[in-house]
């Protein structure tokens, strides 16, 4: 594989499966039974997406090139409720609402990844 590609676990009707898609080739995706199997298949429809962009004249983006810059700056809304609860515990904490957002998502990114790389040696399975 040469481009960035995103995994995620589906279960369909009791059936699970794997998707894979590039995080950088627009529409180039696949499936599987298994994760194995996913990634083959992103590979083969990664190469067929190169061979028709460069055949139909589509920029073809650089390899580990990221789909765009990202400068740790984030804007959200929330409700008013939720910002009071927000602030709330931030000073209970005593730390700054920036502070608790980041500990938040780091600690919620950091579960998704154990959960990532398991599922990826497929020690547990997909419902987890």
């Amino acid at each position: 594989m040469n481009y960035a590609f995103q995994i995620t676990p589906t279960q369909v009707d009791g059936q699970y499966y794997w998707s894979a898609e590039s995080t950088v080739l627009k529409g180039c995706a696949a499936q599987g039974e298994t994760l194995a199997e996913a990634i083959a298949r992103l590979e083969v429809n990664e190469r067929e997406w190169l061979s028709s962009a460069q055949k139909h004249g589509i920029p073809i983006p650089e390899q580990g090139a990221p789909p765009e810059e990202y400068n740790g700056k984030l804007t959200i809304r929330l409700s008013k409720t939720l910002h009071r609860q927000l602030m709330r515990y931030a000073e209970r904490e005593n730390i700054t609402v920036n502070q608790f957002i980041s500990d938040a998502v780091a600690q919620r990114i950091g579960y998704h990844n154990g959960l990532k790389e398991a599922r990826e040696t497929e020690a547990l399975p997909p419902s987890v």
